[in-house]
């Protein structure tokens, strides 16, 4: 009984740590692999076809590349030194249940009960040659660009499941979660 407090008491002690240090372990290497598959996309879109779609392409996978290239610097360089230190992290299993849906693997079986049972897209019923096809495409991509600006505004205080400082700078002057917002947008 006495080593089990003993390990209680040691756990209480450094669980921030632990827990901290276990959201990098799961996170940088699945940020580093989406920066290299936006790397990838963006190499490969044929550029020698000058389309509105490959202009599309590249801003988005763009916009991608910068987005969790912010996040994997969040990761990698939270340090006291930079001001960048995790002050709490989330202590719920709720909390890391909803956080990991929104990643793989988890993310594909949540997607295999929740998709949609028809492959019906805003393309089918809105053509190129429609003036309110380029007035939702604008949308869209605005949408994109609010959530990348938001991001940016976190720097290297990016991360999941923890707390490293308020952010009032950019759009969360402006509202309280402008990110979770647009991506939802």
């Amino acid at each position: 009984m006495k080593d089990f407090e003993l390990t209680n008491k040691y756990w209480v002690k450094y669980k921030k740590f632990y827990l901290s240090n276990l959201i990098k372990i799961m996170f940088i290497p699945y940020i580093y692999g989406a920066v290299n598959l936006a790397i990838t996309k963006i190499l490969t879109i044929d550029f020698d076809m000058l389309s509105m779609w490959n202009l599309i392409q590249f801003l988005f996978y763009f916009g991608i590349c910068c987005d969790v290239m912010i996040a994997l610097g969040g990761y990698i360089f939270s340090s006291k030194i930079l001001g960048t230190e995790t002050v709490s992290v989330d202590e719920t299993w709720q909390g890391w249940l909803v956080c990991l849906i929104c990643y793989p693997p988890l993310l594909s079986i949540y997607r295999f009960f929740s998709e949609q049972t028809d492959n019906y897209i805003w393309t089918n019923w809105l053509q190129p040659n429609d003036f309110l096809y380029w007035v939702w495409a604008f949308l869209i991509c605005l949408s994109w660009t609010l959530y990348w600006l938001s991001t940016l505004s976190f720097g290297f205080k990016f991360s999941n499941l923890s707390w490293r400082g308020l952010i009032n700078t950019g759009l969360y002057k402006y509202m309280r979660h402008p990110a979770y917002f647009f991506k939802n947008l």
